[in-house]
């Protein structure tokens, strides 16, 4: 390997525990989002922790996908059902509705 094929590398593993670290950063703010709406209301989709967890430009909104998926199996959330998404670009496709199992939990 060339010098200059060793920096493009470092660079480029650099960029990659950014967008990871950011990722993770993202994952605990949709959590947050998702519990601090299940204590208020009872109920919560991915349109709640959309509404309040801004996406920054080049991040898939499938980063959201972890959030839900490691409370649930903690057992802090439960899924009950299904409905529309309200958001025009999900074109009405079925979001989760989850509940909360522990409440005490979610506090912690």
């Amino acid at each position: 390997m060339t010098p200059h094929h060793d920096d493009r590398e470092s660079l480029k593993q650099a960029a990659h525990r950014l967008l990871r670290a950011c990722r993770a950063a993202l994952v605990r703010r949709a959590q947050r989002a998702l519990l601090s709406r299940l204590l208020d209301t009872g109920e919560a989709t991915a349109d709640d922790v959309r509404d309040v967890v801004p996406l920054p430009d080049g991040i898939s909104p499938r980063v959201f996908g972890a959030a839900p998926k490691e409370l649930a199996t903690a057992g802090i959330i439960v899924a009950a059902g299904y409905r529309k998404s309200r958001r025009p670009e999900a074109h009405a496709r079925p979001v989760t509705v989850w509940h909360l199992r522990d409440r005490r939990a979610a506090v912690a």
